[in-house]
């Protein structure tokens, strides 16, 4: 075992002693609310896109599109402060089932990548999306249900949009 699994576990008893009595209520760090999308529509599918690196890629500030749409807060200029994507955060899209394509735009750059992820015809389906860093870029990458929940639990919530709602 190296040093730092051992540190790890050598400070588990001591973070539960100041988080409070291990089978008490469950404790999130401020400033991460409790994370409850509205019910999702039957006509959709439901995208859960999320970026779990908090300090790793921290500068990066990518753009994530789906159907052409860039994921931010409605009806403001989506600018950095904007932007779902955050670094430890996760957003939720329910975008039409008939087709649902998500591209992403680099950091600094104007175009959107030319790869792209499409789902067709999944009513009622959900996907997880994460973001993930390459040595010099990051792209996105569908993650199983399993994992992909347990990696969204800690983030924070930054948003959800209904894509169908117009």
């Amino acid at each position: 075992m190296n040093r730092r699994h051992l540190l790890a576990l050598l400070s588990i008893p001591g973070a539960l002693g100041l988080a409070g009595c291990a089978s008490g209520p469950e404790v999130r760090p401020a400033g991460r609310p409790r994370f409850e999308p509205p019910p999702q529509p039957a006509d959709s599918i439901r995208l859960f896109v999320y970026r779990p690196q908090t300090l790793v890629g921290m500068a990066g500030r990518p753009f994530i599109l789906v159907n052409g749409r860039r994921m931010g807060i409605a009806g403001s200029p989506v600018s950095e402060n904007q932007n779902f994507l955050q670094p430890g955060s996760v957003f939720v899209v329910d975008a039409p089932a008939a087709r649902a394509e998500v591209r992403w735009i680099q950091s600094g750059r104007n175009e959107p990548s030319p790869e792209a992820i499409v789902y067709a015809g999944q009513a009622g389906a959900r996907r997880y999306l994460r973001w993930t860093l390459k040595a010099t870029s990051g792209f996105l990458q569908e993650v199983d249900e399993a994992p992909a929940v347990q990696e969204i639990v800690p983030l924070m919530y930054s948003g959800y949009l209904n894509l169908l709602a117009r």
